[in-house]
């Protein structure tokens, strides 16, 4: 007789026969459990069946990088464990790109749990440069950027600015040339 139960079920079997003389033996096999419980007052076995669950962690991947991932962490059961997850990958952390996936985690003594997981990716961020021209002589240069957390501006005559949109008052020829920002998100 097989009775299959899911994790954390319970049931109660009994299985009756015929004692040919005093001797009998009555043999049975419980089979993926982490622990028995015996009661010698009344010869009962019991066990919780399974005992492996799975939490999986998320860490969001950016767009098109395939850097998202999963890791998916055993709740009971008996190190060492085995994971196998759908796309063919075999380690505890999963590393990929959006999108929903499973894995299976089994334990030293074979029990097994499955879960999913979706990994999603933050999109590429919008950054914005410019400036206002042409310029002529005497009048301000407004570099201009968005879409970033700080920004750290270089340029002509070793010009350098942490300010988001900086201005240079009073153009002259010796002020022309290359601006750029390098554009910073989070910390």
């Amino acid at each position: 007789m097989i009775i299959s139960l899911p994790v954390e079920g319970n049931v109660t079997v009994s299985i009756p026969w015929t004692v040919a003389d005093k001797s009998t033996t009555l043999i049975g096999q419980i089979v993926n459990t982490s622990m028995l419980e015996f009661d010698y007052s009344d010869k009962n076995v019991s066990t919780d069946i399974g005992g492996t669950d799975i939490a999986i962690q998320s860490t969001s991947g950016c767009e098109g990088n395939n850097n998202g991932k999963l890791m998916a962490i055993p709740l009971g059961g008996e190190a060492p464990y085995s994971y196998f997850w759908s796309k063919d990958y075999t380690g505890q952390t999963l590393t990929a790109g959006a999108g929903t996936y499973y894995v299976t985690v089994i334990d030293n003594i074979g029990r097994s749990a499955i879960d999913t997981a979706a990994i999603v990716e933050n999109p590429n961020p919008m950054v914005t440069i410019g400036i206002n021209s042409p310029l002529c002589s005497a009048i301000t240069l407004n570099l201009l950027s968005g879409g970033g957390d700080s920004y750290l501006w270089s340029g002509r005559n070793g010009f350098t600015s942490t300010l988001q949109n900086p201005t240079i008052p009073n153009v002259t020829m010796a002020t022309a040339g290359s601006y750029g920002s390098q554009v910073f998100f989070g910390d």
